[in-house]
């Protein structure tokens, strides 16, 4: 039985995904089927079909938190001004392990923030502080792994949470939360928890490599782009919205 929520109130099947692919690999470099990893693609194209849904592609002013310019989020959004805040950033020290309620805020339309909270010591304090960067009646959107492999190293501190941690998080922040998104299939979990993050054209049925005989040969036959029970999930996603 499937995780139940309140608010998965939009979530997208295969047949969805496929035509999210299909109507956008070639402005990807055809990466989204050959390169980038298949939950990936899932959460983007979720990503796409929410701002679109709720009309959110025009931003004044979106912040990547922990990222870089190159999030594929960024592709369907239009912000006016755009700011990343990491590490490196100039001027204050924007490293989410310490606290930010100090700093000014950024006040960002839309904040981003895409698989990081598994890489910082206390993701509650972590959340917070993009709370604190985003503007009343602005939205964050947050994506975690579910279930993950050690990497990243030195700063792994969580193999991933259940999509009712962000949930919580929201609700603790006293957020509005617009959605929250999973997707996981044994077959790709199988492989990503012993470091294979598999895309859509090697989690289609067939044998595509000699690797693929380290797992149960079964999974050749089977369409690892499934979404599959509760138990097999490995990413999940929300979009919040900061109440006034």
């Amino acid at each position: 039985m499937a995780w139940q929520s309140q608010y998965l109130n939009h979530q997208l099947n295969k047949k969805q995904v496929d035509q999210f692919i299909q109507s956008n690999d070639a402005a990807f470099d055809h990466k989204l089927s050959t390169h980038h990893n298949y939950s990936r693609v899932v959460s983007l194209a979720h990503f796409d079909s929410l701002t679109r849904t709720l009309d959110l592609k025009k931003q004044a002013h979106v912040g990547v938190v922990a990222g870089s310019d190159r999030e594929l989020e960024l592709r369907f959004l239009n912000p006016q001004k755009l700011t990343i805040l990491n590490r490196e950033s100039t001027g204050e020290n924007y490293d989410l392990n310490i606290d930010w309620s100090s700093y000014k805020s950024q006040n960002f339309s839309m904040t981003i923030c895409n698989q990081v909270l598994e890489h910082v010591a206390n993701p509650h304090l972590a959340f917070k502080n993009l709370c604190h960067q985003t503007a009343p009646k602005g939205y964050l959107y947050v994506s975690i792994p579910s279930l993950n492999r050690i990497h990243g190293e030195p700063d792994f501190y969580s193999a991933g949470f259940h999509p009712r941690f962000l949930e919580s998080l929201g609700l603790q922040n006293h957020l509005e939360i617009l959605n929250i998104g999973y997707w996981g299939s044994y077959k790709y979990l199988i492989n990503a928890v012993s470091g294979r993050w598999l895309a859509e054209n090697r989690l289609k049925p067939g044998f595509f490599s000699s690797k693929d005989l380290k797992y149960p040969l079964q999974f050749l036959w089977q369409d690892g782009r499934e979404n599959t029970a509760e138990n097999h999930i490995t990413d999940c996603w929300a979009l919040f919205q900061k109440r006034s």
